[in-house]
C-alpha cells in the first residue's frame, strides 16, 4: 500500500506544532509493508527540489524551498496557497495512479479533487476547521469575500474526499453543527 501524505512541511527543518507531530507518529508506527511518503516543502537547501529523498522511514518529496515557519506570515503569498499552486503544477510529475492521498489541510485537496479525482483520499482535519476566522496575520485572512470562498472549498472538499479523520471532538461537533 502506497500513502502519500501532502503538508507543507518537510517533517525535519520547519516542522512545528501538531500536524507534524501527527504525521510522524504516523509513520513511526506504520506497518513495515506500508510505502509512505510526504510531498511537502522543504527549509533545508540540501534537499533537491522536485526529487523524492529517502531515509529509514518514508520518503520525501520537496516541492519548493522556503524558510518560512509558519503556514500563514504577514507579507507576502502565504506558504499553503504557494504550496497548493506547486501541487497542482507538479501532480502530475510525482502522482502515482496507484496511491491513496492523506491529506492534511482542506484546501490542500483541491489539486487533487480538480478537474476529477483519480486516486481515493483521506483528509484529516486538525482542529475545528476555521482557519480562515483564526488565521489573522495575513491580510486576505481578514476580508469576508475571502472567508465566503473557503467555506464553499470546505464545503466542496468534504463532500468529495472519501474518508474524514477528525482528530478533536471539538472538530466533530463542529462539522456535525455545519
Amino acid at each position: 500500500m502506497k500513502i502519500i501524505h501532502i503538508f507543507a512541511s518537510d517533517l525535519k527543518s520547519i516542522s512545528e506544532g501538531g500536524i507534524a507531530t501527527y504525521i510522524r507518529e504516523i509513520i513511526k508506527h506504520a506497518s513495515s509493508q506500508a510505502d509512505i511518503s510526504l510531498a511537502g516543502v522543504t527549509g533545508d537547501s540540501k534537499d533537491v527540489i522536485g526529487e523524492w529523498n529517502s531515509n529509514e522511514r518514508f520518503n520525501f518529496l520537496p516541492l519548493f524551498y522556503t524558510s518560512q515557519h509558519h503556514l500563514t506570515y504577514t507579507g507576502g503569498i502565504p506558504l499553503n496557497a504557494r504550496f497548493i499552486w506547486s501541487l497542482w503544477v507538479n501532480k502530475g510529475n510525482f502522482l502515482p495512479k496507484d496511491c491513496i492521498l492523506h491529506i492534511h489541510r482542506i484546501e490542500l485537496a483541491l489539486p487533487f479533487l480538480l478537474p476529477r479525482k483519480k486516486n481515493p483520499i483521506i483528509l484529516t482535519i486538525h482542529g475545528i476547521g476555521k482557519f480562515a476566522e483564526l488565521a489573522t496575520t495575513h491580510i486576505l485572512f481578514n476580508k469576508s469575500w475571502f472567508r465566503y470562498l473557503y467555506y464553499k472549498i470546505e464545503s466542496f472538499v468534504i463532500r468529495k474526499v472519501d474518508r474524514i479523520i477528525l482528530v478533536s471532538q471539538e472538530g466533530m461537533d463542529y462539522y456535525i453543527s455545519k
